[in-house]
């Protein structure tokens, strides 16, 4: 063999999701408290998501789909299940279809958010509240995907976290005092309900809209908007403000959150 090609073999290439493929899709069913027949979706990149044939249904409801998913990219979630829907039906006609889409969103981890996150950022000019975090690309960097990989911010082993994994360097927290539970909260609502302002004042969704992608999505018990109407938008804009003050441009205040709560 090649220097070269020596050299690609020791590549790893767990973060390159446009790369990623479906190779094998394999069924193991487990005895316990019932039949449950476990889907696995096997990559080019070692990589691998795990779903569940659901409501009793025969795992040749999944193992019959396979033809439509090997070579294709598992990160296209929603074109496969495009692909694969009419196979599904009512009860457990659907236990595949469900098997297959629960493997594919399980495949996705810190390196596909990332991609998704630069993508965005790069969308929208770079703007700097969609700036990717540092910390994934450290995390990408020294291969620690998540579940997947066995490592993220937690060990996991046979898919469950363990405990802590040892962090890339640039992870670790600086020395000083952090951030109260309430704070952190706050940092991260704000800037959800500030994101939603931005969408709705550029004509992407309605409020009633997003709040319901938000929930069903994301399993938020209160959509962006209803939350704000809890929280009271001059709480809110003062938060983002301080915010702003701190740490920068990424929490200014969307201008149809600042038009309305001037009002």
């Amino acid at each position: 063999m090649s220097v070269t090609g020596t050299i690609e073999n020791a590549v790893r290439r767990a973060s390159e999701p446009s790369q990623l493929r479906i190779t094998d899709i394999l069924v193991a069913t487990i005895h316990a408290q019932g039949i449950h027949p476990i889907l696995r979706i096997e990559t080019n990149q070692g990589v691998y998501g795990l779903g569940e044939v659901r409501d009793g249904a025969h795992p040749d409801t999944a193992m019959r789909l396979k033809p439509l998913l090997i070579g294709q990219n598992p990160c296209n979630v929603e074109y496969l299940f495009r692909r694969i829907k009419r196979y599904g039906g009512e009860s457990r006609e659907a236990g595949g279809v469900c098997a297959v889409e629960i493997a594919l969103m399980d495949l996705v981890g810190v390196d596909v958010n990332l991609a998704v996150a630069t993508a965005l950022w790069t969308g929208f000019d770079e703007a700097v509240r969609f700036t990717p975090s540092p910390i994934q690309r450290a995390l990408v960097d020294a291969g620690q995907l998540g579940r997947k990989s066995g490592a993220g911010f937690y060990q996991y082993q046979n898919g469950r976290p363990v405990g802590l994994a040892d962090l890339p360097e640039a992870v670790v927290p600086v020395d000083g005092p952090g951030l109260s539970a309430d704070e952190i909260v706050a940092r991260i609502e704000l800037a959800i309900i500030n994101e939603a302002y931005h969408a709705a004042g550029e004509g992407v969704a309605h409020p009633p809209e997003i709040d319901r992608a938000m929930k069903l999505g994301a399993n938020h018990p209160y959509g962006p908007f209803e939350r704000a109407g809890q929280l009271g938008l001059r709480a809110v804009v003062e938060g983002l403000r301080e915010l702003e003050q701190r740490h920068g441009e990424r929490f200014r205040v969307a201008p149809s959150l600042w038009q309305i709560a001037s009002i």
